[in-house]
């Protein structure tokens, strides 16, 4: 299989039978298998950052107030940011390939001789940078989504990151698991249910050992100064400081938002993010009393 298959059959799988009144085995090639897609996982995209009506529906969702403790407004604005964003890339930014469409449509129109001879060299330029905007955006959200760093070849194109992305794809999707009676499911939602099962069991229990004996054989550490120190409830200046530190545009948390998207707008969300976070040191704190 070359690029250009990987590209237009990410999805494409080889299977192996075995052999029946024969001496060969069967081998079929598979490039769309009929199976259910799970969920995907949501996350921000850097590249939605270059719409500026991007800020704009981040602005008017986390405008919106809410009752409750700090760390429950906060995952409350989050998720209706992540609904209202998810709203908008599907209707005006997820049609990356269509609005290139349309524009080159557009240059192609432009570049067409006209019969009054009018000069349309503005509006070419603009066609064109236009196009150009779209390609980085393309490129921007390929790179982040093939989790290529490095890049060497001449040609920075997006062919690249999208063989990149579809390639890890083909690389983390897991076709079958084996049960503890040896036999094997392969279906979507029959892997879903034996993950599930197999780490609700092993992480849960309900008489959980606790060895006091073995705790007291551990040397203390941090000393008393050290512990005032780290529950010390952290100022608006420490809290930015050791956000502006963060990689912006690593790896996301569960609910799909990097570092960057609060570093992209700080001042809308530091409100929020330092109650929060004194809050959860208040807490602390107060555990600590109570201990």
């Amino acid at each position: 299989m070359n690029p250009d298959w990987m590209v237009y059959f990410p999805d494409s799988c080889l299977k192996n039978f075995p052999f029946l009144a024969s001496d060969h085995c069967p081998i079929l090639l598979d490039p769309s298998p009929n199976d259910v897609c799970s969920a995907k996982n949501w996350k921000f995209f850097e590249c939605w950052l270059r719409d500026k009506t991007c800020k704009d529906q981040i602005t008017n969702s986390w405008s919106k107030q809410f009752r409750g403790s700090p760390g429950f407004v906060l995952d409350k604005k989050l998720s209706d940011t992540r609904r209202e964003l998810s709203n908008w890339n599907r209707n005006t930014f997820s049609n990356i390939q269509g609005n290139l469409k349309v524009l080159h449509q557009q240059l192609s129109d432009l570049q067409q001789p006209t019969e009054n001879g009018s000069d349309n060299t503005l509006l070419v330029q603009d066609v064109e940078k236009n196009i150009k905007e779209w390609h980085k955006r393309e490129e921007v959200f390929y790179r982040k989504k093939s989790r290529e760093v490095f890049f060497n070849e001449v040609d920075q194109i997006t062919k690249h990151f999208h063989l990149q992305a579809n390639k890890r794809r083909a690389k983390n999707r897991i076709e079958s698991l084996k049960r503890q009676d040896r036999s094997w499911c392969s279906r979507k939602n029959q892997l879903e249910t034996l993950l599930t099962d197999h780490f609700k069991n092993i992480m849960t229990t309900s008489n959980p050992p606790c060895n006091d004996a073995l705790l007291n054989l551990v040397p203390p550490y941090i000393t008393e100064e050290d512990n005032t120190l780290l529950t010390k409830i952290r100022d608006e200046a420490k809290i930015h400081n050791t956000l502006k530190q963060m990689q912006p545009w690593k790896a996301p948390g569960p609910d799909g938002f990097s570092p960057g998207f609060f570093q992209c707008d700080w001042c809308t969300f530091k409100d929020d993010v330092i109650k929060m976070v004194q809050n959860f040191f208040c807490t602390g704190r107060l555990l600590k009393k109570i201990n």
